[in-house]
């Protein structure tokens, strides 16, 4: 649906819900979130490849040097 040359939002009605629904929805919001952070930290890793190759070679080396 178009509106003068804007995409018109659709709303639905919260629907009821319960002690179940809230706490999935909730675990839901919080995948979503994690998954954002995901998406920075991969757009990061695309605008400065050297400086996330460093990161990664100087965490793997303290892992392994730390054993």
């Amino acid at each position: 649906m178009r509106e003068g040359g804007h995409v018109a939002l659709v709303t639905w009605p919260e629907p009821e819900v319960g002690r179940g629904m809230k706490w999935a929805r909730a675990a839901g919001e919080r995948l979503c979130r994690r998954v954002r952070g995901a998406e920075a930290l991969r757009e990061t890793c695309r605008q400065y490849p050297l400086f996330c190759c460093l990161l990664l070679g100087l965490s793997l080396a303290t892992l392994l040097l730390s054993r």
